[in-house]
């Protein structure tokens, strides 16, 4: 649920019906992949019937992850036509009820390591620029009129003021069967109930299916990632690959952890992520540790919001007009340099605050981190050669802040690869390269999943030519 970006953007900003109203990475994540071995993969057969016959949808169901590999088409520029097919897969997951009233969620059934692929969903139904989304609902109409299984799994997701009972995994486990038990369960399906299935769980967006085409809007929905809860310090991140949407962890997970995703962009301030949730008609009103402690800061802080909220649009703007173009001399970029300014004056005012903690400082600087970055970045595509970065500790410090809060972003990835072109330019102090070597290396698996070595330093190269969403 972000907005707009380069072909090397990772693919996660995918709005909520109705409004339908966010971008969608043609890329795919946040971001993420792996490699795939047929011979490793536990292979399935789901039966549906369709036209009086049976259908066979293939697919992977393992505690462990096989490996995907999509690494030509994450190196081609992840044109959607040419995605490689991939097999549903269940990783070590649970939906279970979370201990507050955020409902149900998805929790991890044993300890994951960053960069390791939770689940591999093909779409349960899929539109192409269908604005009122009606295509999208006959097609859903189709799907559970053909089989039982499928008007079971449709009945388990969520719609507005149900009262919501936890499915067994077996719902969405592609080797398990509809059975009597199944269709004892399901309730009526009513077209307001179907359509608030929709709005509470379709995504949507714009894609490019290839760069000789123009872009289409999407709507979509996936069952078991419509599990998946909001967070404002996620854990996970959605990936796309073609029509496949993967979620791929992007911290350590333990074990009876629940799996949660943004539905924001989580580097920015708490005022302007609550707005996002309401345009998107998510519902709900975060409370969430973060948003508690970003709000408890909102009066100190009055004078950076405002004009940060204010510049933010002039100077993505300004950005993006810098986009393709070759020039010689420094443009003229007042938004930019003013929130670079705004950003110096935020790590000013937040030391003189003594009763701050270490985790809100890190929080609020990785919500306001645009502030230092939009400079930085205008400064990369406005220069006829690579810029060489001041490497700081209060650069460094600001990566850490980021990856602190939303770990795996094409936005940090870019930044670090940045500091890493700088640091060879400069011929600073060897180890500081090598370490931000590491660390780019680190927040890459992140991004993209447990990709080869060589696939992972051509993406972090290709990095350093993809601007990111603002």
């Amino acid at each position: 649920m972000t907005y707009c970006v380069s072909r090397w953007s990772v693919g996660r900003m995918l709005s909520r019906l109705p409004s339908l109203a966010c971008s969608f990475y043609s890329t795919f994540s946040s971001a993420s992949g792996t490699s795939l071995s047929k011979s490793s993969q536990k292979c399935c057969v789901l039966r549906t019937a369709k036209d009086g016959g049976e259908e066979e949808m293939k697919c992977t169901s393992s505690p462990t992850a096989p490996l995907f590999d999509f690494s030509e088409y994450l190196l081609s520029g992840c044109e959607w036509e040419q995605a490689p097919p991939l097999p549903d897969f269940i990783g070590p997951l649970c939906i279970r009820n979370t201990h507050d009233i955020r409902g149900r969620g998805l929790f991890a059934l044993e300890d994951v390591r960053a960069g390791s692929t939770l689940l591999v969903s093909n779409p349960f139904a899929l539109t192409y620029n269908d604005s009122n989304s009606m295509r999208l609902y006959q097609e859903i109409i189709s799907m559970i009129k053909q089989s039982r299984k499928a008007l079971y799994q449709l009945a388990s997701l969520a719609g507005y003021r149900d009262d919501l009972v936890v499915p067994p995994m077996d719902t969405f486990d592609p080797n398990v069967s509809v059975c009597d038990q199944m269709i004892q369960c399901i309730p009526e399906l009513d077209q307001q109930r179907i359509v608030n299935v929709m709005n509470t769980n379709c995504f949507g967006g714009e894609v490019r299916l290839s760069d000789s085409q123009p872009a289409v809007q999407l709507n979509g929905l996936w069952l078991l990632p419509s599990f998946a809860n909001h967070s404002c310090t996620p854990n996970a991140n959605r990936l796309f690959v073609g029509k496949a949407l993967l979620m791929i962890a992007s911290r350590d997970i333990s074990m009876n952890e629940e799996v949660t995703i943004s539905y924001t962009n989580c580097l920015l301030p708490v005022r302007m992520r609550e707005e996002q949730l309401d345009s998107l008609g998510c519902g709900f009103f975060c409370e969430c540790q973060r948003c508690v402690e970003e709000r408890s800061l909102e009066e100190s802080l009055f004078d950076v919001t405002e004009p940060f909220e204010s510049l933010h649009g002039e100077a993505v703007t300004e950005l993006f007009s810098l986009v393709g173009k070759r020039i010689n001399s420094s443009p003229t970029l007042p938004a930019c340099i003013h929130l670079s300014k705004l950003f110096h004056a935020l790590c000013k005012k937040l030391e003189s605050l003594y009763t701050i903690t270490s985790l809100q400082k890190k929080w609020t600087l990785a919500s306001y981190s645009y502030a230092f970055l939009v400079k930085c970045f205008a400064d990369y595509l406005s220069s006829g050669q690579k810029p060489s970065f001041c490497i700081h500790n209060r650069v460094l410090k600001l990566i850490e802040y980021m990856r602190c809060t939303m770990p795996g972003t094409m936005c940090t990835l870019s930044f670090i690869m940045m500091l890493v072109e700088s640091a060879k330019q400069q011929r600073v102090d060897i180890k500081l390269t090598q370490t931000l070597h590491r660390v780019a290396m680190d927040e890459c698996i992140r991004v993209y999943g447990n990709q080869k070595t060589d696939v992972l330093h051509r993406l972090m190269e290709e990095a350093l030519h993809s601007i990111p969403y603002l």
